[in-house]
């Protein structure tokens, strides 16, 4: 409770009603009406008058009301009041000389706990007028006329610790009248804070921030006192940004930066700055924002002050293509290209600012690690930015991988400014982007019991609780994962569990940590996983079980198996395929690419109906060039790394082929079109291989091979 040991002297109980809070207003309330003598503050100006102050504070977890209230900082631990000056109210005489010294002296009240009645002087408690808010009473001497007054709300008792908000102010006393004054103090910021939104990032900003394209941006502003606590409106700091000559602008102004400029505007009672680049790309600019006392009659002096490079990218174009390319073990690099899709596809190396065809491999903002330099899967969200499941170097420096986070506008600059997460990041292999946004990355580490994690979009993606992620001790790893439809909860995920034994099992696990296990006796060893939206089926894919045979199932959101197919290439020979890579089309669609009888790599393409009829041969990369097999058309270590669906009938393959270079790296197919795919032979019946998808597109990868792909339509 308020300590009354601090307050001096004791007279006619004055009433005044006082709102306080960390921010700016008016700081002279209602004046009621003067009259001569000691009620004009003339002669009596040596009478004390008591008055009574309410401070509001709001609580952390105080509800809104109907009217803000204003408040001091929830840190407040003691409040002072001195009175510098005083006037006759009559005639506005000084008459501060007259005014006895104890009421010139330092007032303290201190404030010990929020437990009290806060209707009765010397006492805090909740406020029945805001719930969640709290409400201290406490008395004042002031002496009768116009009182020029300092109210200081201090961290420690006793007027002391750091001084959290302030106010200079005239306020009039009247004997025999009811006083009421509304009194703001105005917040002793001693940080500013600015948060932006990006797919990547969505609060507080580090050294950089980027965004994409000419659309404005909007930043947040806020402002913490010298106890950590945020300061809120009413009375917050002023606002400032410095513009291109240097001077700190408090409404509008531009930025200059290499390439263009970008236009500022201040909204103060919003606490936002909106950035409007002329043009894009712009590099080499900094933000410099402040904030400064909101008004200069309070006394404070501060200048908070934050700073940033700021970027603006441009968006990835349509047709966007990321290829990982291996440039030694557990290390590569992410390669760009637009792809122009038509009888013939083209692919055109993407030239990003400052010349070079790559993303570089950078630090990330937040965690100061290397974000792509080991990337193992990845995708694009809906506003272009590039997902990466990272796998990291192993042991080297702890770097065992992480998820990151591309925005689409750095991409384009080429520095792959990134956020990363590395919770529950052991050697991440596969991900996924759910209909929630959140992020699943599969692990395969070698010993942590943690398989699939879930990312969440807040200050970044950041993990998710616990129960969204899915742990097994018993297994290798999540080798693929799906993202489930909306229904029956948004943000479901699929995952492929298996240690290659015993192990065998979907798990569909839901963020609100339901997890359901999917056993058959046709799902071994699962690899693989889709989802064929237009049939509103799971597909899995696995390796061959006892019987030496590889199942294809295709499964209901349930998890319900609705029909089960053996995996085999459509050549003569019929012969039976692993299932270790797949993808759905948007209308249903499927591929899958194994291993064939041969020991070397097919992809066979499922038609979107219930029968799930081969359409035409296999994707022959096992393929020879006479019938006795002497030869083979891609060498002798092709290996199909990735296959992705870029429309309704073009599927990209990337091949790993080091022992024949020629043939190593990134090819489209059309299945709307099945031809010879060239005069060669099944290795298994020597006979000419049947018709299959035509091969509309082929970029070489000479030097390393291609890992596996993301596009961006």
């Amino acid at each position: 409770m308020f300590n009354p040991s601090h307050r001096r002297g004791l007279a006619l109980l004055v009433t005044a009603a006082i709102l306080t809070a960390c921010g700016g207003g008016s700081h002279s309330g209602v004046v009621p009406s003067l009259g001569n003598g000691p009620g004009g503050g003339g002669p009596g100006a040596g009478t004390p008058v008591t008055a009574r102050f309410a401070f509001t504070i709001k609580g952390a977890t105080g509800a809104a009301s109907q009217v803000r209230p204003a408040y001091v900082s929830l840190a407040t631990k003691s409040i002072s009041l001195v009175v510098t000056d005083t006037k006759n109210a009559a005639d506005n005489s000084d008459i501060y000389a007259n005014v006895p010294a104890a009421l010139k002296d330092l007032q303290i009240v201190d404030f010990a706990n929020l437990t009290g009645d806060p209707n009765t002087p010397g006492q805090c408690g909740p406020d029945p007028s805001n719930p969640g808010n709290f409400k201290c009473t406490a008395t004042f001497q002031l002496p009768v006329g116009i009182n020029t007054v300092t109210i200081v709300d201090w961290s420690a008792t006793d007027a002391t610790g750091s001084k959290l908000s302030q106010q200079i102010g005239d306020y009039t006393t009247v004997q025999g009248a009811a006083n009421a004054y509304a009194v703001i103090l105005d917040g002793n910021a001693a940080s500013t804070s600015v948060s932006g939104t990006t797919s990547c990032t969505n609060g507080p900003i580090g050294a950089s921030f980027g965004s994409t394209g000419t659309t404005p941006v909007v930043l947040n502003v806020g402002f913490t006192d010298l106890a950590g606590k945020t300061i809120v409106a009413p009375g917050l700091p002023t606002i400032q940004v410095q513009d291109n000559t240097s001077t700190y602008r408090s409404t509008n102004g531009t930025i200059s930066g290499t390439g263009g400029t970008i236009a500022f505007s201040i909204d103060q009672n919003a606490q936002t700055i909106t950035l409007t680049p002329s043009t894009a790309p712009i590099t080499g600019a900094t933000l410099f924002v402040r904030g400064v006392p909101p008004n200069a009659t309070d006394g404070l002096n501060f200048s908070a002050l934050k700073s940033f490079g700021y970027t603006v990218g441009t968006a990835p174009p349509a047709g966007f293509l990321a290829v990982v390319e291996e440039t030694a073990p557990a290390s590569g690099k992410v390669d760009l290209y637009t792809v122009t899709l038509g009888a013939t596809d083209t692919f055109t190396p993407y030239t990003v600012a400052g010349g070079g065809t790559s993303l570089a491999v950078t630090n990330s903002l937040n965690e100061s690690k290397p974000n792509v330099d080991n990337p193992r899967a990845m995708l694009f969200n809906a506003t272009g930015d590039l997902l990466i499941a990272n796998g990291g170097q192993g042991g080297t420096g702890g770097d065992y991988g992480d998820f990151a986070c591309i925005p689409a506008g750095s991409i384009a600059t080429g520095a792959a400014v990134s956020t990363t997460s590395s919770t529950n990041a052991d050697d991440p292999q596969s991900i996924e982007i759910g209909t929630d946004n959140s992020v699943a990355i599969g692990n395969v580490p070698t010993t942590a019991a943690l398989n699939a994690s879930t990312y969440t979009l807040g200050s970044v993606y950041t993990a998710a609780p616990s129960t969204r992620s899915i742990v097994n001790t018993s297994s290798l790893g999540t080798f693929d994962l799906a993202a489930l439809p909306t229904a029956p909860q948004a943000g479901t995920f699929a995952a492929a569990i298996t240690n290659g034994t015993t192990v065998s099992r979907v798990t569909i696990k839901s963020p609100s940590g339901s997890e359901s296990n999917v056993t058959d006796p046709t799902i071994y060893d699962p690899h693989a996983l889709g989802w064929d939206a237009a049939n509103a089926q799971l597909v899995v894919a696995g390796l061959v079980n006892g019987s030496g045979q590889a199942y294809l199932d295709f499964l209901t959101v349930g998890g319900t198996i609705v029909k089960s197919i053996v995996i085999r290439d459509d050549g003569s020979g019929n012969s039976l395929m692993e299932g270790d890579l797949l993808a759905a089309s948007p209308n249903g669609y499927v591929a899958v690419a194994g291993v064939g009888a041969s020991g070397l790599p097919e992809v066979q393409v499922y038609d979107n109906t219930a029968t799930r009829a081969p359409v035409g041969g296999d994707i022959p990369f096992d393929a020879c060039t006479t019938a006795g097999c002497t030869t083979n058309v891609y060498g002798t270590n092709p290996v199909v790394t990735s296959v992705h669906f870029l429309s309704d009938t073009k599927l990209l393959v990337t091949l790993s082929d080091t022992g024949l270079v020629a043939k190593q790296g990134v090819y489209i197919y059309d299945i709307g079109q099945l031809v010879a795919p060239c005069t060669c032979f099944d290795p298994i019946t020597g006979l000419q291989q049947a018709n299959s998808p035509k091969q509309t597109g082929f970029q070489q990868f000479s030097t390393n091979p291609p890992l596996v792909a993301a596009y961006k339509p």
